[in-house]
């Protein structure tokens, strides 16, 4: 049996007209553009430019019954200041948890103080980052070895 994720199940990016685009499953693709823009929206007002924050995250539920993943998730976050004592740095996290909530798998997509992150949020690229962070973490929950 193989488990191994392939690019059909987690929908891919084309370009269309210049602008980046999914090639499938509406409701993905506009829950990925929509988590990009109010994580944007959130992280403006939200995250300070120095000290601690709560956590700023989006999340939506995954409807593919055919992937072990209940939500993918985006989070910008500060690291605690024995890990990166630096009061400026904050990160862009991508999570998917497992249909049960109790397990997921995360990965760090960028790092910076607030400007470079909220560049990083706005970019034409990102889409696409966070598309193969999905794609890859999913493959995380399915092959954990």
């Amino acid at each position: 049996m193989n488990n191994k994720i392939t690019q059909n199940n987690v929908q891919s990016f084309k370009s269309v007209n210049g602008v980046n685009k999914m090639n499938t499953e509406n409701y993905y693709e506009d829950n990925v553009y929509e988590l990009i823009d109010k994580i944007t929206n959130r992280a403006e007002r939200e995250v300070p430019e120095y000290g601690d924050f709560a956590p700023v995250y989006e999340e939506f539920k995954n409807i593919n019954t055919k992937l072990p993943v209940s939500k993918y998730q985006l989070k910008v976050l500060k690291m605690p200041k024995e890990d990166v004592p630096d009061e400026k740095q904050r990160f862009i996290q991508a999570a998917v948890y497992a249909p049960a909530g109790d397990y997921n798998a995360n990965i760090l997509l960028a790092a910076g103080h607030k400007d470079k992150i909220l560049n990083e949020l706005k970019s034409d690229k990102f889409p696409e980052k966070l598309n193969n962070a999905f794609i890859n973490l999913v493959d995380l929950l399915q092959n954990p070895d």
